[in-house]
C-alpha cells in the first residue's frame, strides 16, 4: 500500500564567490548637456561582496581610470592595438565618480558608471616677449624645445613698435594683450582663445586681419603663420622646417594643436612675422562611395586615377595663406585630419 511516512529533504546552498559586473564609460557631448556611451566592458570574475575595482590616475586636468577594460583601435597602417577604456584625450573623469563603491552582486547586475567631462582649454597666442630691456617678436621656426626655443627672434625694438591686435582682433580677443611676467623667465604678451576639446573654433581662430604688423623698421614684416609647440600631433618633435607652423584657419580644438592635453592653460602658439608670398590652396578631396557630390566640381585625372571633388563650390572659400617660401615644392600644404596630401602644384 501507499506509505504515509514523512520524509525530510535537506538542501544546501553554497554562497557564490564570483559573478559578472559591467563598467560603462560616458563622455560629455559638445553641447555639455548630456553624456554619450564611449565604452562598455563586461567582466566575468568579480568577487562577490567586493566593490568593483578601478584605479583613478591623477593626470593634471585629464584624470582617468585604469582597470576598466580596453578596446581595439586600428591605426592608419592597419595595425590593431588595444587602447585602455577610461582614458580619453581631452576629457577628465568627474570628481563625483572618483571614489565610487559599487558592490558586486551574486546576480551579476552590478554596474559602475564613469563620466568624463570635456576639458576647456585656454590656448595662448604669443605676440612678442619682453626680454630684459628689449622687446622681440618671432621671425622663423627654430629646432629648440618649448617655449621660446621653438622660434628665432627679430632684433630687439621698442614696445611702441611691437605688433598689436587690430580693431577686428580686439572685437574677438579684447582691447588689450594679456601679459604674463614669468614665461620661461621673461615677460610675454599674448591673446588667447577658449574652447572645449573637439569644439569648432573656426570663428575664434585668428586671421591675418586680426593682427597688426610691427612697425619702426625697414621692410615688410607681417603675420605669416603660427609656430606650434613641440608635442602636438602636427609637430610631435622639434623641427626648424615649415612643418613646425600652421597657416590658414584651424577648425577644431584637439591634439593637432594641443601639445599638453592634460594642461588646460599650458598650450600655446607663437605668431611668426616675416615678409611673404601669398599662396592660394584649391582643396580637392577623395570622393567617398554612396555620397552625392552634385554641385561640386570633380576631376578624374592627375590624382592616380582616383576621382576627387572640389572642397568648396566658391573660390572665395579656398585657403589663402602666407609663406616666405617661393616655390610649390618648398611650401607645406594645409593639413586635414584623416587625409594626407597626395599632390601639390602651382595650378589646379
Amino acid at each position: 500500500g501507499q506509505s504515509t511516512e514523512n520524509i525530510d529533504i535537506f538542501a544546501k546552498w553554497e554562497q557564490k564567490t564570483e559573478a559578472p559586473y559591467t563598467v560603462v564609460c560616458w563622455t560629455q557631448n559638445l553641447a555639455g548637456t548630456a553624456y554619450e556611451v564611449a565604452d562598455t566592458e563586461r567582466f566575468t570574475n568579480g568577487q562577490v561582496g567586493q566593490n568593483i575595482p578601478y584605479t583613478v590616475v591623477d593626470n593634471g586636468d585629464e584624470d582617468y581610470a585604469t582597470g576598466v577594460g580596453t578596446h581595439a583601435v586600428t591605426n592608419a597602417n592597419g595595425t590593431v592595438t588595444q587602447v585602455p577604456d577610461g582614458h580619453y584625450t581631452g576629457f577628465c573623469l568627474v570628481d563625483a565618480d572618483k571614489n565610487q563603491q559599487v558592490e558586486i552582486t551574486p546576480e551579476g547586475d552590478a554596474v559602475l558608471n564613469l563620466h568624463f567631462d570635456r576639458i576647456e582649454y585656454k590656448l595662448r597666442f604669443y605676440m612678442y616677449r619682453e626680454n630684459g630691456a628689449n622687446y622681440e617678436y618671432a621671425n622663423n621656426s627654430a629646432n629648440g624645445q618649448n617655449i621660446w626655443g621653438v622660434v628665432n627672434w627679430h632684433p630687439a625694438t621698442t614696445l611702441a613698435n611691437m605688433p598689436k591686435l587690430s580693431n577686428s582682433g580686439k572685437a574677438k580677443y579684447g582691447d588689450e594683450l594679456k601679459y604674463d611676467d614669468n614665461v620661461s623667465g621673461v615677460g610675454a604678451y599674448y591673446f588667447e582663445i577658449v574652447a572645449k576639446y573637439g569644439e569648432d573654433i573656426s570663428a575664434k581662430w585668428p586671421t591675418y586681419s586680426d593682427i597688426d604688423s610691427p612697425t619702426g623698421f625697414t621692410g615688410t614684416r607681417d603675420p605669416v603663420s603660427f609656430v606650434m609647440m613641440v608635442g602636438t600631433r602636427l609637430k610631435p618633435s622639434a623641427t626648424n622646417q615649415g612643418s613646425g607652423t600652421v597657416k590658414g584657419v584651424i577648425t577644431r580644438m584637439d591634439e593637432s594643436i594641443l601639445g599638453l592635453t592634460n594642461n588646460a592653460e599650458g598650450n600655446f602658439l607663437i605668431v611668426r612675422f616675416n615678409n611673404y608670398s601669398t599662396w592660394t590652396y584649391h582643396l580637392w578631396f577623395e570622393q567617398l562611395p554612396e555620397t552625392d557630390y552634385s554641385g561640386y566640381e570633380t576631376v578624374e585625372k592627375e590624382f592616380d586615377g582616383v576621382t576627387h571633388y572640389y572642397y568648396h563650390d566658391h573660390d572665395e572659400h579656398d585657403v589663402i595663406s602666407r609663406s616666405s617660401n617661393t616655390s610649390p615644392g618648398d611650401q607645406n600644404a594645409p593639413e586635414f585630419q584623416g587625409f594626407e596630401t597626395v599632390k601639390g602644384s602651382n595650378n589646379k
